[in-house]
C-alpha cells in the first residue's frame, strides 16, 4: 500500500507542477488542481476498500500521516475556491474577507487543541481512536467529506488534512491581502 501511495502521491506533485498556481489563479485553474488530487485519492481510496493492515500501527501511520497527504490537497484548492468566489468586488470589504480567512488556522487551533497536541505526540494515547478506522464515529467529528466513504475515513484524518490545508491557506490568505496594499 505504501509504495502505490508513494507511486500516485509523486504523480499527482508532478501534475499539480505542470499546471501551478499563483495569487491570481482563477476558477477553472483552481478546479483543475482539485481534479488532480481528487482523483489521485480516488485511485488509493479505491485500493484501500479491500486493504487490511497487519498491524494497527500500519493503519495508524496510513491515517495520520499517508492520507492527509492527498486529502489535504484537495482541503486546500477548496479554500482557495470559496476564496475566490466570495471575495468582495468592494476594496475595503475584501481586505476584511481576507483577514477573515486568514484567521481560520487561529480559530481551527483553537477549536482542536486537545487533537493536536495529541497528532504532534507520535505515542499519543488517543491514537487509536484518531487514527483507526473501527473506532469512527459518524457523529461528534467532522464526518465524512464529500472525498471520503465509511471505509476510507478516521476520526482524526479529516483534522489533519483540515489542519495541513488552513496551514497553507493562511498563507494565501496573507499573500491575497496583500495584493489589496498596492491598490
Amino acid at each position: 500500500m505504501k509504495q502505490l501511495c508513494k507511486a500516485v502521491y509523486r504523480r499527482m506533485i508532478t501534475q499539480l507542477k505542470a499546471h501551478p498556481l499563483d495569487l491570481y489563479s482563477n476558477h477553472e485553474q483552481v478546479q483543475n488542481a482539485f481534479t488532480i488530487c481528487n482523483i489521485a485519492w480516488n485511485e488509493v481510496k479505491d485500493k484501500l476498500k479491500g486493504h487490511r493492515f497487519s498491524k494497527e500501527e500500519q493503519e495508524i501511520e496510513f491515517f495520520k500521516k499517508i492520507k492527509p497527504l492527498f486529502t489535504s490537497k484537495i482541503e486546500y484548492y477548496c479554500l482557495i475556491y470559496h476564496g475566490l468566489l466570495f471575495e468582495p468586488d468592494e476594496h475595503s470589504m475584501a481586505i476584511e474577507f481576507w483577514r477573515r480567512e486568514r484567521g481560520r488556522l487561529q480559530k481551527f487551533r483553537t477549536d482542536h487543541k486537545d487533537f493536536i497536541a495529541c497528532y504532534q505526540n507520535e505515542v499519543c494515547l488517543m491514537n487509536r481512536h484518531y487514527f483507526l478506522r473501527n473506532a469512527f464515529l459518524e457523529t461528534g467529528g467532522p464526518g465524512l467529506k464529500l472525498y471520503d466513504d465509511k471505509n476510507s475515513v478516521t476520526n482524526g484524518d479529516v483534522l489533519v488534512a483540515t489542519m495541513i490545508a488552513l496551514t497553507r491557506y493562511e498563507d494565501y490568505s496573507k499573500a491575497r491581502l496583500s495584493l489589496y496594499d498596492f491598490k
